[in-house]
């Protein structure tokens, strides 16, 4: 008993959740350059995705990396009405079969902040720019943007109540 009074007596510390108006914002801030259009796309397709960073990013230790859970360009659809995209994520927490899952992502109406405008916009420079790549998303550079990449460009607009679970 004292083991469970002593576990439960402090609140939980969560950080804080993002919301529209606050990647819209991070929107209007941001330049037009492949990587800020990427960052876009990841914040807009975690947040509409509710998915967790590491499902979108790779690892900063090149010993974890992991290319079979690296989600492939060859997987994304968009549908013929354009109110939805879906692709498939080959890997998650919560994934006991090891099979991946398929992910529908909604559009958003009457914002700036919608993730399926925002995933546009990047695929336009990324299949431009990196039309035989595999990975969805890849950095200016040629590589999968870490985890470190993230979180560099998320601080710089949203301090240290959110984090990457915020999406």
């Amino acid at each position: 008993m004292k083991a469970c009074i002593k576990e439960y007596s402090k609140p939980v510390v969560r950080k804080n959740p993002l919301s529209l108006n606050q990647i819209e914002l991070v929107k209007s801030n941001s330049g037009n350059s492949h990587n800020d259009k990427l960052f876009l796309a990841l914040l807009g397709i975690g947040f509409g995705g509710l998915h967790q960073l590491g499902e979108l990013t790779v690892p900063d230790s090149e010993f974890l990396l992991d290319a079979k859970k690296i989600i492939l360009r060859s997987s994304l659809q968009f549908s013929s009405c354009k109110k939805f995209i879906q692709y498939h994520l080959p890997y998650s927490k919560c994934d006991s079969t090891f099979i991946g899952a398929p992910i529908i992502i909604q559009s958003f109406e009457n914002t700036s902040a919608c993730p399926v405008l925002l995933l546009k916009s990047y695929l336009c420079s990324r299949d431009t720019l990196f039309m035989a790549a595999s990975e969805l998303f890849i950095t200016s550079s040629g590589c999968s943007p870490s985890r470190k990449w993230f979180l560099s460009r998320f601080h710089q607009h949203f301090n240290k109540s959110f984090l990457g679970h915020s999406l």
